[in-house]
């Protein structure tokens, strides 16, 4: 199996994949479809999936234009980008404006990545695994290639930028017995976890502003359950 291959987080019996689960950015207002990554009063915007052709067209318009804000909404994509976008945010100094959704790699690398990060009133934030989620963890204790390579990529940004893994995957021993059980009968579907803001400050995530008007954090995504997870500093399962 593929390093590309696991982009999306698997939640294994209690979470649909990312890729099948958060692909569709359906919801999303996207007025300027046909470019989905674009310069607009001096702001860059970055809608839809994160993917090596919008971070190359992110990049050279920096190049030719350099700009310190970026609006982003995303549902994600693979590692790989998701961390080469991170480390292009963290480099530059970008403030970010998450307008609605930052899930998946966006949550994982764009926000912690960035100088500022400012919610909107409606901001939609959603977790769901990286390299250190039980079944890839247990990968890298077997030293399966694929996760290795994760495992490292993700120590090198984490390192890079000071941020604790952690809000990636302690959501998983707050899912309920009861809520796996519906997403197993296909009842009442995940799509991830989120956190309260004061738990997200325990992560170190203090580059985070919230709307003047107030922001609460979402329980559901595309008519998907949205679990309230907690900070932890320790999980239920090993890794290295």
């Amino acid at each position: 199996m593929s390093f590309k291959t696991f982009a999306c987080s698997i939640f294994m019996l209690i979470m649909t994949s990312c890729s099948s689960q958060l692909s569709s950015d359906a919801q999303i207002d996207r007025s300027k479809v046909d470019r989905p990554v674009w310069l607009e009063d001096g702001d860059a915007s970055y809608v839809g999936r994160i993917s090596s052709d919008n971070n190359s067209r992110l990049f050279d318009i920096f190049e030719q234009n350099i700009f310190k804000t970026l609006h982003i909404s995303s549902p994600g994509g693979s590692v790989e980008d998701g961390i080469a976008l991170g480390k292009w945010v963290w480099q530059n100094d970008i403030e970010v404006h998450i307008d609605g959704i930052c899930a998946s790699s966006c949550a994982n690398y764009v926000l912690p990545a960035a100088k500022k990060v400012y919610l909107s009133s409606n901001s939609v934030l959603l977790w769901h695994g990286s390299s250190y989620q039980p079944d890839v963890s247990k990968a890298v204790i077997n030293r399966e290639p694929f996760a290795v390579r994760w495992r490292k990529a993700e120590n090198e940004f984490f390192t890079l930028t000071g941020i604790s893994p952690m809000p990636t995957v302690c959501g998983f021993d707050d899912v309920s017995i009861w809520d796996k059980s519906l997403n197993w009968l296909g009842l009442s579907e995940i799509a991830g976890f989120n956190y309260p803001f004061e738990d997200l400050r325990r992560f170190g995530l203090n580059n985070m502003v919230l709307p003047t008007d107030g922001w609460k954090r979402k329980e559901e995504y595309m008519n998907k359950k949205i679990i309230e997870a907690h900070y932890c500093s320790n999980t239920s399962w090993d890794f290295e």
